[in-house]
């Protein structure tokens, strides 16, 4: 789905401290540590298969997260070093973004946003 920019990018600092926060960690290579991160700590569904389209699925439900609110916090750009992979997570994470409309917020640092919109503006 092709649709705006739904990130927000901000300076780390003071969170609302409202809802589920998943702080994604630095330095994330491959797409294979990146979803076993979420697994883990996300507290990932049984049935969540450790591939692109469990993925999606999961972050378009989120029926086992009780809090009104779920915000994904980037500390820096998850598989930098995989283009292809980078942009795959983007589109998911933006597609979710716009699905769950005041439920899910995703930021990133100030420092990604060009390299985040010109990796979706190929998509």
């Amino acid at each position: 789905m092709k649709t705006g920019m739904p990130f927000l990018f901000t300076d780390a600092g003071k969170l609302s401290g409202e809802g589920f926060v998943l702080r994604v960690r630095t330095r994330l290579r491959t797409k294979d540590e990146l979803l076993s991160f979420y697994n883990e700590a996300g507290g990932f569904p049984g049935y969540f298969g450790m591939n692109w389209d469990a993925f999606e699925e999961v972050l378009n439900d989120f029926s086992w997260i009780k809090e009104p609110q779920i915000q994904i916090v980037h500390e820096d750009l998850p598989l930098s070093s995989e283009k292809k992979a980078l942009g795959v997570y983007l589109d998911i994470l933006r597609s979710a973004s716009v699905n769950n409309p005041g439920r899910l917020f995703v930021r990133f640092p100030i420092s990604v946003r060009e390299e985040v919109i010109r990796v979706l503006s190929e998509k």
